[in-house]
């Protein structure tokens, strides 16, 4: 990606900044342009709890992080990231630093964030139990 960005469209490299980790970055000024990228897996699921209709069961569309089912520090599994949480993420940095936010995602599933879902010719990771 950040390959593409700079050969590409021609972006200056000092005007990419890549952010591994998922802490605060004060030289992200409000109203920068930011582009936040992901190539993997995704998966989906069925949530009993929330319905969109009467009778009715909505999916979840999920981020599966490389490390999903390890622990962390604190021994914690370390879970799917749902399409609602992502949401609530987009959310907070709209708030902080705003809305020029592009997401770009290059995996299974990730349509389902956008557009009607669509099963056909596609795979997934196993649900986490």
């Amino acid at each position: 990606m950040e390959d593409y960005l700079t050969n590409a469209l021609g972006i200056p490299e000092n005007r990419i900044q890549r952010l591994l980790c998922p802490t605060p970055n004060s030289n992200i000024q409000n109203g920068n342009n930011i582009i936040i990228y992901l190539s993997g897996h995704g998966s989906s699921y069925t949530c009993e709890h929330h319905t969109c209709a009467p009778d009715d069961v909505c999916g979840v569309e999920a981020l599966c992080p490389s490390d999903r089912g390890t622990r962390d520090t604190n021994n914690n599994v370390i879970t799917d990231i749902t399409d609602r949480e992502l949401n609530a993420i987009l959310t907070q940095i709209c708030r902080a630093k705003g809305r020029k936010i592009t997401v770009i995602l290059d995996c299974c599933y990730s349509s389902g964030l956008t557009r009607s879902p669509s099963t056909t010719g596609v795979c997934s990771v196993p649900e986490l139990e």
